[in-house]
């Protein structure tokens, strides 16, 4: 990008040289103000980065420039925002520092809104100056400018009355960005005074000012609380100059270069209109340089924000779901004729997308100019670069996963190491703040009806009325998905199934067909799993389910309770053959529709696959069972049994597993055939990660 082309680069070569121009071998300074109001919206920061961009330019061309920040918490309280109680209506009038704290931790109302905004621009590499228009009305800093804009009152009103954009009587059609009655009907005459007193009395400003001495500089005033107060020097009396005065006395005051504000700002006959003829005929100032910048709302919102109406996101909420620089990027992207639009909904994993995309051409060097200087203003300042996530995983894989686990750190980090397997991720803080950001955007702004509830029991009814293509899918799935448990290895599969089915290797290419069998493939998984035709990615959530909870949930014909039961609860039947039914609390196998020949298949949940022992006699040498292999010894067992444990591929053919353990064998125990009294399952086969058993009941 051309430098011309730059506005940001543009604009602080103009700033450094009118700022040399005006006030040689001194720093440029570019201006921003905010009321605190209320909360300090995601539209307000925009009118802080603009400067600060400019700003921060200046200075990475190794010259220095201030940024200031006015606080218009000298303002009247207008009006009580949305979502505060209404017994704050009594402080209406007054200024905002005058006003108590809302949540009482505070030293009023305008540092409620403040403490929120410092921080998060903090967060964001914004470092400017903060300047309490309290502290430099009470303190006497403006005494001087005051006292001029009072005796020079008519020529003020003249000016106003010529861009005079109100009729007498007329309301604003936005208070918010019309914080005074600055089209008074008495403009231009004698009687008008851009000063508005406190009242001593109520503290309000409710008060219309009855006469002023240009000699002695005293000051009458009447409130409408019925207090008339002087003649007394004004600069005893608390208050402040209007609106459309007191800003351009404060671009003389600070020797401003540059502020750029709101479109709504530099209208014809709007607040930069009249400064502009006030800052020099009144106080003889220079207008700084300036432009209008266009409004920024969020998706499926307003185009503009307004901190009094309630319910505009701040920077505080942004930053829960941004990263900083990313947030940096989306007000650097956009010129500032352009508006600004900020996804709060699911456009936020598209928005992510995008950055990451941007952050890998700029790290291969295949970005644009435009887009690197972009991507250098967001991802850093001229004191340096800001923190990021160090390793970014795609934030739609991270909210999916804090979708499914519902934030349980220990899962999200057992699934992340599947993500990962190649490098697995070794502790969450390598993929924060990022996965902090999907966590926040997951439980405070997913839609509910979006949100991931995984079965607790499968759907027997679903599963009985399974086809035989979609069983046949099913069973290709519990087979081969272990052969490669990885992002890209179930992606492969899942894709794959369908072309399988169709005698098709798993990399044919897609057709229409295969398409149509894919969705209808997805939708059933989903529907098993989840209870709904769509939800995250499958890969992901078949990684977060683990192989376990997928078998259990989507292999039909399946008794797992009793099953899970059985090897974990520690309860026995022996000594007995079935028909005489199991010991008293001991539950039995029911019946079932595949029981045939005597066989039913079954599936262990949760815990090690299979069990394994070596078995001896009390007091003497522990010897391990014939064809078994893979053991892994542990402590011996007051009958000559010791327990061990091996994968299913070391399980031979025809080694048994018993359900409930017999006479002097632990539960868990491996024989090398059936027992009378005991049911048992028969290992029928093996591949690699997937065991395949059958009951036996004897």
């Amino acid at each position: 990008m051309a430098p011309a082309e730059d506005w940001v680069v543009r604009t602080a070569g103009d700033v450094r040289a009118e700022g040399e121009r005006r006030h040689p071998g001194e720093a440029p300074t570019c201006a921003s103000g905010i009321s605190p109001s209320g909360p300090v919206h995601l539209g307000n920061l925009r009118e802080l980065m603009t400067p600060h961009f400019v700003a921060d330019e200046v200075r990475k061309q190794a010259v220095p420039c201030r940024h200031i920040l006015s606080w218009d918490d000298y303002d009247r309280l207008r009006r009580v925002p949305a979502g505060f109680p209404e017994s704050f209506a009594e402080h209406i009038g007054r200024p905002l520092t005058a006003v108590p704290d809302p949540c009482g931790r505070h030293p009023n109302w305008a540092e409620h809104f403040k403490e929120p905004l410092r921080e998060s621009l903090a967060r964001l590499g914004v470092r400017l100056t903060e300047i309490s228009q309290t502290q430099m009305y009470t303190s006497g800093a403006y005494t001087e400018q005051i006292i001029i804009a009072m005796r020079r009152r008519a020529d003020i009103g003249a000016v106003l009355a010529r861009y005079q954009t109100k009729r007498p009587g007329q309301a604003s059609a936005d208070p918010e960005t019309d914080p005074d009655d600055d089209d008074p009907q008495n403009a231009g005459t004698r009687a008008y005074y851009p000063f508005k007193p406190y009242c001593a009395v109520c503290g309000r400003d409710d008060t219309t000012v009855t006469g002023f001495d240009d000699e002695t500089t005293e000051i009458t005033y009447a409130c409408a609380c019925g207090a008339q107060l002087g003649p007394v020097p004004i600069a005893e009396v608390a208050g402040k100059l209007v609106w459309k005065v007191d800003w351009p006395m404060r671009w003389a005051y600070e020797r401003v270069t540059f502020e750029p504000a709101g479109v709504d700002h530099s209208s014809p006959g709007s607040s930069f209109t009249v400064g502009a003829a006030l800052v020099s005929e009144i106080f003889g100032g220079e207008m700084p340089l300036h432009f209008g910048y266009s409004f920024v709302g969020t998706s499926g919102g307003s185009s503009k924000m307004s901190g009094s109406a309630g319910g505009a996101p701040t920077p505080a909420d942004a930053l829960e779901i941004f990263e900083a620089p990313l947030i940096r990027w989306l007000y650097a992207r956009r010129r500032p004729e352009q508006s600004i639009t900020l996804a709060f909904d699911a456009e936020v994993g598209r928005v992510y997308d995008e950055w990451d995309a941007l952050s890998r051409k700029v790290a291969a060097g295949t970005a644009e100019p435009a887009s690197v200087a972009v991507y250098g203003r967001a991802a850093g300042t001229a004191e340096g670069p800001l923190p990021v996530t160090p390793r970014p995983l795609p934030f739609r894989t991270l909210a999916s996963v804090a979708d499914i686990t519902a934030g349980d750190q220990a899962q999200v980090l057992r699934i992340l190491r599947d993500l990962t397997a190649e490098d697995p991720v070794v502790s969450l803080d390598e993929v924060r703040p990022r996965l902090d950001c999907a966590q926040a955007w997951v439980a405070g702004y997913m839609d509910p009806a979006d949100r991931t509830r995984v079965r607790s029991e499968p759907d027997t009814a679903r599963l009985a009325a399974l086809s035989e293509e979609e069983g046949g899918a099913l069973k290709l799935l519990t087979e081969r998905m272990g052969d490669d448990w990885s992002l890209d290895g179930l992606t492969t599969l899942l894709y794959g199934v369908p072309k399988l089915l169709r005698g098709l290797p798993i990399s044919a290419p897609p057709t229409p067909e295969l398409k149509a069998a894919q969705r209808a493939w997805f939708i059933l998984l989903y529907q098993l799993l989840i209870g709904k035709n769509t939800g995250p990615r499958l890969p992901t959530l078949l990684l977060a389910l683990g192989q376990d909870r997928i078998r259990y949930l989507i292999t039909p014909g399946l008794y797992r309770s009793v099953l899970y039961s059985a090897l974990y609860s520690g309860a026995q039947q022996r000594g007995a053959p079935p028909e005489a039914g199991p010991r008293p609390g001991v539950p039995r196998l029911p019946p079932g529709p595949d029981d045939r020949y005597g066989l039913r298949p079954v599936q262990l949940i949760g815990g090690p696959l299979h069990h394994t022992e070596r078995h001896g006699q009390p007091g003497r040498g522990l010897r391990p069972q014939r064809g078994v292999g893979g053991l892994s010894p542990q402590p011996a067992v007051s009958d000559g049994v010791q327990q061990g444990g091996h994968p299913g591929a070391h399980l031979t053919r025809g080694a048994h597993l018993s359900l409930v353990p017999g006479r002097g064998r632990q539960r868990g125990g491996l024989v090398t055939g059936p027992v009378a009294g005991e049911q048992r399952v028969e290992h029928t086969g093996q591949r690699r990660g997937v065991g395949r058993h059958r009951v036996l009941r004897t």
